[in-house]
């Protein structure tokens, strides 16, 4: 699928961009890595627990991790993200580990998710 043209990459690379900029974040402090690497087949990298590791094995003293592809939190996001990562950054040496939840069932959260809706579901319903 990826090597079809799939924008994933494309798009969470973009995602990132944005953040960065929007939170006035240094040059490369952010990083991009991705999650739910399964199955015999290649999977796009760095790979989040793989990273985490090498940080937390870097002394790294803390590491703010957020989700921006999940809307919500979910077994992913609340397990091997906020667990397992955390879990193998602290064991290799890494500081604090913060999870920045992510939208779930916030005000601002609902009404840009109807909004979104709104707009795909213009001339539908």
């Amino acid at each position: 699928m990826y090597d079809a043209g799939d924008p994933y990459r494309t798009e969470c690379e973009r995602t990132v961009e944005l953040l960065t900029r929007r939170l006035d974040l240094p040059d490369g402090l952010a990083r991009l890595t991705f999650q739910s690497v399964f199955g015999p087949a290649a999977w796009i990298g760095p790979a989040t627990i793989d990273t985490v590791g090498e940080l937390g094995s870097t002394g790294c003293p803390r590491l703010d991790v957020i989700c921006p592809g999940f809307f919500s939190d979910c077994l992913e996001t609340l397990e091997e993200i906020n667990q397992f990562n955390r879990e193998t950054f602290t064991t290799a040496g890494g500081g604090s580990f913060h999870y920045i939840p992510w939208g779930n069932d916030s005000e601002g959260a609902i009404a840009t998710l109807a909004e979104q809706a709104r707009n795909v579901l213009a001339g539908w319903i």
